[in-house]
């Protein structure tokens, strides 16, 4: 911030940066520096007032030549040069602090250290800049956002276009490809009518009316970690499945191809929440398990006291890989059936014990919707 025009970096402009990661580098949770900025533009500003030297102007026009003589008011009004910066930064902590202090109640700020440097105070400072530990706040003043872990993927879509720190369908690697049918850049080559069902994350809806009988339908994106596709759910599916369409929301969707005049389109029949479809869709897990490697008791441990804690109806086995060969496969008991979420299995996937695992789901069925007249 000091090597910029604060007139620039505003509020705003710190918010957006804050929230798509550009200060990941001084190793302070996004939620506790989002909590800070108010502080911090505080602390800068006292910093400019007592430096103005600091102040970055515009470059200065062309002008005539200035008059040989100089004004009685002219005198004394050189800017004083602003310190080094290991001083501006000690000063920045102290005016941190005290500007803290003001807004939270004595015992729950934590005072920093008095050398303390704080990663907003320069846009190229290295890695090694700490942050002053106040009390982190879940919101900045005057803003409704609340920062998190679960929705800094939201904050990097809303500002950037795209993701940066991963993608929300990283919880459901490995799960999401069994249970799809297509790939998403295959499905448009596939035939007329042509029944498909695929996960992703839901953004980019729109209402719209038809104009045949003015009922609600919706337009959507749905995005996987491979690609992002165009779907549209019409009036009968939004009728019945819109109010499971939520904007950055992980969803599976099922329906068709519809092959027409303007060119292959897809069409949602039905549409519903991904966390609760993954138990009902995955019918059975095997893992593939390295019997020699020295974590693999552990894992087991691990894979018993995630059975206790969900069960549902997934089958689960076990199979060991011997020079590179699977053996023979080992079913766990049906008393132990899993109901599968991603979180957890994703810890069991990336376990090193395990080389491996394969997902067996249902065959996809499409609930029957044909409305048939009357008959004369």
């Amino acid at each position: 911030m000091v090597r910029v025009d604060l007139r620039s970096i505003n509020k705003r402009v710190l918010e957006c940066l804050v929230l798509t990661g550009a200060f990941d580098f001084a190793g302070v949770a996004r939620e506790e520096l989002y909590g800070q900025i108010d502080a911090a533009l505080a602390a800068m500003g006292e910093l400019v007032r007592k430096y103005p030297a600091l102040r970055q102007t515009e470059a200065p026009v062309a002008a005539e030549a200035a008059p040989a003589e100089t004004m009685l008011f002219d005198m004394g009004m050189t800017a004083q040069e602003p310190p080094p910066r290991e001083q501006l930064a000690t000063e920045f902590a102290q005016f941190m602090r005290v500007s803290s202090t003001r807004k939270l109640p004595v015992a729950e700020t934590a005072a920093p250290e008095a050398t303390a440097d704080h990663g907003l105070l320069d846009l190229g400072g290295s890695a090694a800049t700490t942050a002053v530990k106040a009390k982190p706040t879940a919101t900045s003043k005057g803003d409704a956002r609340v920062v998190s872990e679960s929705n800094r993927l939201q904050y990097e879509k809303e500002f950037l276009g795209f993701y940066v720190s991963g993608h929300p369908m990283d919880a459901y690697v490995g799960l999401a490809e069994a249970i799809d049918t297509y790939l998403p850049e295959d499905l448009l080559k596939q035939g007329d009518r042509v029944e498909f069902r695929l996960c992703g994350i839901a953004s980019g809806i729109q209402k719209r009316y038809a104009k045949k009988d003015n009922r609600l339908w919706s337009p959507f994106t749905l995005s996987t970690r491979r690609a992002a596709v165009a779907l549209n759910m019409f009036a009968d599916a939004y009728e019945s499945y819109g109010k499971h369409l939520v904007e950055n929301a992980p969803v599976l969707v099922q329906g068709n191809i519809i092959n027409g005049n303007d060119g292959p389109r897809i069409n949602v029949k039905e549409c519903y929440p991904l966390d609760g479809m993954v138990a009902s869709l995955v019918k059975k897990v095997t893992w593939l398990l390295q019997p020699d490697h020295p974590q693999l008791s552990a894992w087991l441990h691990q894979l018993r006291q995630t059975l206790d804690k969900a069960v549902g109806d997934t089958k689960v086995e076990l199979a060991f890989v011997m020079d590179g060969r699977v053996a023979p496969l080992a079913e766990v008991s049906g008393a132990l059936n899993w109901k599968v979420f991603g979180k957890a299995f994703q810890e069991l996937r990336k376990h090193p014990a395990v080389s491996g695992v394969l997902v067996e789901t249902r065959r996809l069925e499409l609930k029957e919707t044909r409305k048939w007249g009357k008959r004369s």
